[in-house]
């Protein structure tokens, strides 16, 4: 019997001869006062039992079934108002492993019904084979269009390894009885750890034990193995080196449940390798490894059929968190690691092997920390940050484009020296969320960035570089300058107190970014002078102040509307005058920013028989469309005026009138694609065909474009 036979089979859909599943009993606490006065009970509590399995209704809970299930305590005792009682069962068919999840239904069994049996339902099944091919059988909820409903669907699911997690393991309530039988949580998913294996590498470096924790099995189901490349010249390098002989790793007591260890290769190569020690069956199973030499670094992982496959050096660092045992002397000669012992003392041991990950996928830790930023070390270990985030996080976007490590940054040497000094000086607040808000190497760039789109819908206080900012060319005193009014405002021994004052500086240094941008440096920085008299100190008056400035940027009007002010009351009279001036205008702006868009969406127009790629002609059709199909298009508008996005329509060409699914584009690539109530594309199988087309044809590439962003 193959599994598409199987997971057709009946029998694969009736309770399982061998789960001797416990009694189920549903007990009726408030008995009515006829009742209790029919059975004689007048003037006392009383409490129901209705045996499910036999329709049983007594009074008397040893009467509600037979002795031996009494005795043992086989049963389950459930109020009427009770949610479902969940089992799971696994058997094994052949090369088949089958999940079952098997529900019963309390709230079902009422007072006019208690003598009724009651049986045990089977809403989802998963058939996995030793391949992995996992087929799934259960309900799943879809959008019925013409009556504009959700109904139920239920039918079978070919995943081939990807699985919606539908198991609903519940640690905190049955966890430890989760089996038909009353089984524990490891005994259910025995026959999977008996085919597979307990410790498996799901992607990267992420090593999960299914017994751990109903997260990590369902993690191995929902799983799916890439696609790789195995005839490249990369593949082709994997391949001779995981083919040379290394030294093998017994089992000790003595090591950690994830150690790593650094082997030596050949003359100039070594190798790091991550292993899972289960202690509870004196086993060690390997993770992955990166092979070192002196200016190239791969890192690769096996299949779940052993097959040796290159990762990205980017992945999630925590997967790297392994204990590194002790190097021996010249292992690492000759390589990218001959000069780390100092590195690797600056963090603790259990972060060594992670911190290697990171400085191998990211040169430039390496760099900062030779240049003489101390903290940088500790920091990328203990936070949630892979080593890019991280340094984005302090620095904004970097130029790895740049030869020198000033360039990288965007600093002259001057800067350079003194963000170090201040980096190292503040350690108590490096790491801390607070900081990486306020951070006042963020908000300097943002003063001096010269692309940024203002809008009054940008979000200032947490704002962001948009793009790579150099400072390089600032002098020293103007720098200064800036750099001392940002930090004079908080405390940064205690960046929690004055949270007020810390949303103000950040609105003002979002305003100097802009008068920077619309009016120059010198007027910048007679700006600056202004607020440090104190002006503009209320969090309303700065609000105001910016929504001026980003209403003058659209209007395009520097002459006019000059960005000195007396007082608070000034901004607020100034403020409103441009609003006026603007809403008079407004309409007319947002077209003529359209009508120069349109050029640009042209090249993104495409048709076939049935479908057609339109562009929007004016802001009210983006709005038509975002109420049509019930989502947030409308949003949109002002990025897709300053071209920061770009939005096209699908249309059927039988009805080109009628919003269908709406698309966003940006950097050429598909970042979203959404119908009504941002339903996906796979609801539709003929457009997936056409979106391919449109893709080759208009020569776009594609994010996840099902994920509502």
């Amino acid at each position: 019997m193959d599994i598409y036979e199987l997971v057709k089979s009946p029998e694969t859909y009736t309770l399982p001869l061998g789960a001797a599943r416990p009694t189920i009993l549903v007990q009726e606490e408030r008995v009515t006062k006829k009742m209790r006065a029919e059975h004689g009970f007048v003037g006392q509590s009383v409490t129901a039992y209705h045996n499910c399995d036999t329709g049983v209704h007594t009074y008397d809970l040893k009467d509600a079934m037979d002795f031996d299930h009494y005795s043992r305590g086989d049963y389950v005792l459930r109020d009427m108002k009770s949610r479902d009682i969940i089992g799971f069962y696994t058997e094994r068919v052949g090369k088949y492993l089958i999940l079952s999840r098997w529900e019963f239904n309390c709230r079902k069994v009422k007072s006019s019904n208690l003598g009724e049996i009651r049986h045990w339902q089977n809403p989802y099944i998963i058939v996995v084979d030793e391949d992995k091919q996992v087929i799934t059988y259960g309900t799943e909820w879809t959008k019925d269009e013409e009556n504009q409903q959700w109904v139920p669907v239920t039918g079978f699911k070919v995943s081939n390894g990807a699985v919606r997690s539908q198991l609903y393991f519940k640690p905190s309530e049955m966890y430890e009885n989760c089996g038909l039988n009353k089984e524990s949580f490891e005994e259910v998913i025995k026959p999977f750890i008996d085919t597979f294996g307990n410790v498996r590498n799901i992607g990267a470096n992420r090593m999960v034990k299914l017994n751990r924790s109903s997260y990590d099995f369902e993690a191995f189901l929902c799983y799916k193995e890439p696609k790789a490349n195995l005839n490249g010249p990369k593949q082709k390098q994997i391949d001779e080196l995981t083919a040379i002989d290394l030294p093998e790793i017994k089992y000790e007591e003595k090591y950690a449940e994830r150690t790593a260890f650094i082997n030596k290769v050949n003359e100039n190569c070594c190798v790091l390798r991550t292993m899972i020690i289960d202690h509870s069956q004196g086993e060690i199973t390997e993770g992955a490894r990166i092979y070192i030499m002196k200016k190239k670094t791969i890192f690769c992982r096996p299949t779940s059929k052993g097959k040796w496959i290159s990762v990205a050096a980017s992945s999630n660092k925590h997967n790297w968190a392994f204990s590194l045992e002790e190097i021996e002397p010249g292992v690492t000669d000759g390589t990218m690691l001959e000069y780390v012992e100092d590195l690797l003392n600056e963090v603790e041991p259990c972060n060594r092997s992670m911190l290697l990950s990171m400085v191998l996928g990211c040169p430039l830790l390496e760099q900062l920390y030779k240049a003489g930023f101390k903290e940088i070390l500790n920091n990328v270990t203990s936070g949630w940050y892979n080593a890019d985030s991280y340094l984005r996080s302090i620095f904004g976007q970097i130029d790895y484009s740049a030869k020198t490590l000033y360039g990288k940054l965007g600093f002259n040497k001057y800067q350079f020296k003194k963000i170090r000094d201040f980096i190292n000086e503040h350690p108590e607040v490096f790491d801390s969320r607070t900081f990486y808000s306020y951070n006042p190497i963020i908000k300097i760039k943002i003063v001096f960035e010269k692309t940024a789109q203002f809008s009054q819908s940008r979000s200032l206080y947490n704002s962001f570089p948009e793009g790579k900012v150099n400072l390089s060319d600032i002098d020293n005193a103007t720098f200064d300058k800036v750099w001392d009014f940002i930090n004079d405002y908080v405390d940064l021994s205690n960046p929690y107190d004055g949270w007020g004052q810390y949303r103000v500086i950040s609105w003002k240094i979002s305003c100097l970014g802009m008068v920077n941008q619309l009016y120059g440096q010198s007027t910048m920085l007679n700006i600056l002078d202004v607020f440090k008299e104190g002006r503009c100190e209320d969090q309303n008056a700065v609000h105001r102040y910016f929504d001026y400035l980003s209403i003058v940027a659209l209007l395009e009007d520097t002459v006019h509307f000059r960005p000195y002010f007396k007082d608070d009351a000034n901004i607020i009279e100034m403020h409103d005058l441009i609003s006026d001036v603007y809403n008079a205008k407004r309409d007319k702006i947002e077209q003529e920013k359209f009508n120069a868009r349109i050029p640009v969406w042209q090249k993104y127009e495409y048709s076939d028989e049935n479908y057609s790629v339109i562009a929007p002609k004016s802001p009210s059709e983006l709005a038509q469309e975002g109420l049509e199909l019930h989502h947030c298009v409308k949003s949109y508008i002002p990025r897709v005026s300053q071209g920061t996005t770009n939005i096209m329509f699908i249309r059927e060409n039988s009805n080109k009138e009628k919003p269908f699914f709406t698309v966003e584009i940006q950097d050429n690539t598909i970042q979203q694609i959404h119908g009504f109530g941002n339903r996906n594309l796979e609801t539709e199988p003929d457009l997936i065909y056409f979106v391919a087309d449109w893709e080759k044809k208009c020569k776009l590439k594609s994010s996840n474009f099902n994920k509502v962003r």
